[in-house]
């Protein structure tokens, strides 16, 4: 699914993170919550996070609009 921004950067209604990090720790049909951290956990404009759990977590900072999700990981993601 190629990313195609609705309007320009100040028009894109912003989620606060800790009702979408809350959303975001609980069970999902959608992907696995103990493997994957998804905030907020439904594909929009934006994400604050995606990234995996565990001892070792890559974390990446993105500035790219992506269409990465949870096991279905971008161009960009997937070389990171």
């Amino acid at each position: 699914m190629p990313h195609i921004p609705q309007g320009t950067t100040d028009t894109v209604a912003l989620e606060l993170f800790d009702p979408a990090l809350d959303a975001a720790l609980r069970p999902s049909p959608d992907y696995d919550v103990s493997r994957w951290l998804y905030v907020p956990n439904t594909y929009s404009e934006y994400r604050y996070i995606l990234g995996t759990r565990g001892q070792k977590p890559l974390i990446c900072v993105g500035i790219n609009p992506s269409t990465a999700a949870p096991d279905a990981l971008d161009p960009t993601l997937q070389s990171a």
